[in-house]
């Protein structure tokens, strides 16, 4: 029976959303998601709102959540080794004497160091005084941070940490070593009761704990009488803080322990891999900082989620409520749609790392997604988190992949092409170049595959390509289909657009770098790349250059969420902010096809989830489809129409 009439109803329900405004990369608020630096994290100190971070090469970062950090501070080459914050003010110290001040974490000020300017340590707060601890005995107080006076220590072991508590302070250093005094100036040598250095120490629930090299742990109730406890790990422990009830210890290789009363201790895995060397409490919950910009953060001590800042990001997608990013070393993050809109809270869901996998691209199909890299590797996964490896049939790089017309297309190394209908088995198709291909895309019922030497081709279902004059020279990265036009975007600032896939226009950038991604909210595009590269076009035309605040390489960017998603080196992923308020989702035009089937658009940002629902008396609402728009508009068809007399649609996103 034919459909006698159709009705298009407006969407409901938005998660999706849109940016509008002029320059879209200038208006917006980027956000970093991990440290963005892989320079070595040493010390990390709290007050109300405000992580700060301190490292090699004078690296100060900070953050109000231990999620989006931003770079602060004077950058002169020197060492940070520990921050603290007392007396309304930060007080950072290092190598050579170094110390700095700050009221808010952002401006720094240098103070006058020890004159010796011996390597400072360790740096506390309490009883109305800071006091620094260094190489060689070095024990320096001050009662505002400016003003510093030496302290005698009578030992010239190298002292590596100091706390305060239970009215007295506790330094311990190399082979033992352990003073304390009630004022900071006067010092009494203590029993340890053994050789190991003692790396950190800190006060909570009326019980001084002690950790360090071997996995030495001590525990004592007044700081002078210690009792040798067992720490569960063999491990160097460097940081130790007290919150939330209980002690957490982190040190070598990720190591990670936890104890209520500081003498019985529970390993708990960070999951991360390198050291990490200082942790501390606040805002509810741990953070934990190491080596080349590893951050690490938990809310019970236990469950910890992590940033391998060290590792290349190379590919981000989003679909079905989720972003999943993907980088080497077999990388893979995600972020659900609600579990934080304003600061993502991104799990590892990698299970890969040290394999050898690097991964290079990731795309969401109709019920999985798929990503893609070295040695022919094909992950596939129902929901971004528990992912098998397939077998492609090939032993070369692959780059990118894309999803359309109900297929998935992966390109690679010379000219690679494979599809899957599935994501699991794979066909090889021939391309027609030895070109490496870089990038694959679809949009306006046509795949497009990017690569070295402006080579673009065009193929309706993946299998037949055609090879398209691009008149670029040089290597194509990256492409979307939005504003009814393909836009590529490549090596040298070079972008292209083109109508129909075959006759293509070059467009000036104004920039000279790479551009290795881009992607569209449906209204606006970005485009990222080199040195931190970002630019935005309303039309694809007319371009305009924004900050995203770093020199490093953004390799991949998409859209979802109400979101624009960017990730590159460093393990960086930035995410853009918007207050123009979201557009539902919209149905229409409808048209009735031929064979009494009713093909359906949708219009809505691409990247959102949305389902395609139809009913015949506007009370029982039957789903017909669910999918990510990878494209907008977005055409489905209702073959069952044909067996109602009448039936009418909406989309509901989610």
């Amino acid at each position: 029976m034919k459909v006698s009439m159709i009705l298009a109803v407006s969407g409901l329900v938005c998660l999706g959303g849109r940016a509008d405004g002029q320059g879209a990369g200038l208006t917006w608020n980027w956000q970093s998601r991990v440290s963005g630096t892989d320079r070595n994290l040493r010390g990390i100190a709290y007050r109300t709102n405000n992580f700060e971070v301190v490292g090699s090469g004078s690296t100060l970062l900070a953050s109000a959540d231990g999620s989006a950090w931003t770079t602060t501070g004077l950058q002169n080459g020197l060492e940070f080794n520990s921050v603290t914050f007392g007396a309304g003010q930060f007080v950072a110290v290092g190598s050579a004497g170094l110390i700095q001040t700050s009221p808010d974490g952002s401006a720094w000020t240098t103070a006058p160091g020890f004159g010796a300017g011996g390597d400072l340590n360790f740096v506390t707060y309490g009883n109305g005084a800071f006091v620094i601890v260094g190489a060689g005995g070095i024990i320096l107080t001050s009662p505002d941070g400016s003003a510093w006076s030496s302290s005698t220590s009578g030992t010239t072991s190298d002292l590596w940490c100091v706390a305060y508590g239970g009215h007295q302070f506790v330094v311990a250093g190399e082979a033992g070593t352990l003073l304390t005094s009630p004022d900071g100036v006067n010092w009494t040598i203590q029993d340890s009761g053994g050789g190991a250095s003692i790396y950190a120490v800190a006060y909570g629930t009326a019980q001084f704990a002690a950790v360090g090299a071997g996995g030495t742990a001590l525990s004592s109730p007044d700081g002078v009488n210690w009792t040798r406890t067992t720490s569960g790990t063999g491990q160097n422990l460097y940081g130790l803080t007290y919150g939330s009830g209980q002690f957490v210890v982190t040190g070598a290789s990720g190591v990670i322990a936890i104890s209520r009363d500081g003498a019985n201790w529970s390993v708990a895995g960070s999951g991360q891999q390198g050291d990490l060397y200082s942790v501390t409490y606040g805002n509810n919950e741990f953070v934990a900082v190491g080596d080349q910009g590893a951050v690490a953060v938990s809310t019970n001590g236990s469950d910890w989620r992590h940033f391998n800042s060290y590792n290349v990001l190379t590919g981000v997608t989003s679909g079905n409520g989720v972003f999943v990013a993907v980088g080497v070393t077999g990388t893979i993050l995600t972020w659900t749609f609600g579990s934080s809109e304003t600061s993502p809270n991104w799990q590892d869901a990698s299970q890969y790392l040290g394999t050898g996998i690097e991964l290079s691209g990731v795309a969401f199909g109709t019920a999985k997604v798929v990503a893609v890299g070295s040695s022919g590797r094909i992950l596939s996964s129902p929901d971004a988190i528990e992912w098998a490896t397939v077998n492609s049939g090939v032993n070369y790089q692959l780059f990118g992949v894309a999803y359309g017309a109900k297929e998935f297309v992966v390109v690679g190394l010379n000219g690679a092409i494979l599809t899957s209908s599935d994501g699991f088995a794979w066909t090889v198709q021939s391309s027609g170049t030895i070109s490496s291909l870089w990038a694959v895309v679809h949009g306006a019922d046509l795949f497009m595959a990017l690569g070295d030497g402006g080579t673009i081709l065009t193929s309706p279902d993946g299998t037949n390509w055609t090879s398209r004059v691009s008149g670029a020279g040089v290597a194509l990265y990256s492409g979307v289909w939005a504003n009814n036009q393909y836009i590529v975007v490549g090596a040298a600032g070079t972008i292209l657009t083109s109508t129909d896939g075959t006759n293509w226009i070059s467009r000036p950038s104004g920039a000279s770098v790479n551009l290795r991604g881009i992607a569209s909210n449906g209204d606006e595009l970005v485009t990222v790349g080199d040195h931190g590269a970002i630019l935005a076009s309303s039309d694809g035309i007319y371009w305009t250059a924004g900050s995203s605040g770093l020199d490093i390489t953004l390799r991949s960017i998409v859209f979802g969420r109400g979101t624009f998603v960017t990730v590159g080196d460093l393990g960086t992923i930035l995410q853009s902010a918007s207050a123009d308020p979201p557009l539902p989702p919209v149905v229409g035009p409808v048209k009735m096809l031929a064979s009494g089937a009713a093909e359906i658009t949708i219009t809505a940002p691409i990247g959102q989830a949305a389902a395609v629902q139809a009913t015949t008396d506007f009370v029982n609402w039957v789903t017909l489809t669910n999918m990510t728009l990878t494209t907008s508009p977005w055409r489905y068809i209702d073959y069952p129409a044909t067996n109602f007399p009448a039936r009418f649609y909406r989309a509901a996103a989610h």
